[in-house]
């Protein structure tokens, strides 16, 4: 579960840079921007089931997760009312 919550956080991180970087309207831009929407949904379902490690994290990690656990929240708020 670590190793796909590592993966899925580096894979997000660097598709937003992506996203962020060259904004263009082409297929590519448009696919990698479904798959960071996708991949974003799977790995707060991914956060969701983890929530029992959470208790037992130092604080310092427990902040961290607690900021993903907030950009994950507003990224699926973007998803379902649009951005523009």
């Amino acid at each position: 579960m670590n190793r796909a919550r590592t993966l899925g956080l580096t894979a997000l991180t660097l598709s937003g840079i992506y996203l962020y970087t060259f904004p263009s309207a082409n297929l590519p831009y448009f696919g990698i921007e479904l798959a960071h929407i996708a991949g974003g949904f799977i790995f707060a379902f991914l956060m969701l089931l983890s929530l029992r490690a959470f208790s037992s994290a130092s604080s310092s990690l427990k902040l961290g997760w607690i900021l993903v656990a907030l950009g994950s929240v507003m990224g699926a708020s973007l998803a379902f009312t649009g951005a523009t």
